[in-house]
């Protein structure tokens, strides 16, 4: 199946991903991206959160009047943190705080007078704190392990 990508470039979409920089080429970039031009010359990688949103900015005030564009941009930023610290820690709530500060201030106040322009939120899942006692540790049941179908990956 062609990816979104691919599909939106069909359709005469410029298509295009701010990511971070590490995530260049990553088998999952890869994989998401295959045969499309957003994952050669549509990729910008960034450096922190604040520097994606500038590049976000600077892409779209580029494209303001070419006619229509998606941009993909990721932040693991409050995932690792809450996989890190918690999801209610103070680490959390500083990363959500701070990704907030400089979305406001590189994204929407200098985009604040667009008219043809929809910014989507989202997130690929939530978190809920889990106390040590239930936690259930795969490293230490690995006759249930040998029953997958398929490796555990992951966190």
């Amino acid at each position: 199946m062609p990816n979104q990508y691919l599909r939106l470039k069909k359709a005469g979409v410029d298509v295009g991903i701010i990511n971070l920089q590490h995530f260049k080429q990553t088998s999952i970039s890869r994989f998401t991206t295959a045969n499309s031009q957003a994952v050669t010359t549509g990729f910008q990688g960034y450096l922190t959160p604040a520097d994606g949103f500038a590049q976000l900015r600077q892409r779209l005030q580029k494209l303001k009047n070419r006619g229509k564009s998606f941009t993909f941009m990721y932040i693991p930023n409050p995932d690792t943190s809450a996989h890190r610290y918690g999801p209610l820690s103070s680490s959390y709530r500083a990363e959500i705080a701070a990704i907030d500060f400089a979305m406001q201030r590189e994204l929407l106040e200098p985009l604040k007078n667009r008219r043809n322009l929809v910014l989507l939120f989202t997130a690929d899942h939530g978190q809920r704190l889990t106390s040590a006692e239930k936690t259930l540790w795969l490293n230490d049941h690995p006759e249930l392990t040998q029953m997958l179908f398929v490796a555990v990956t992951g966190q």
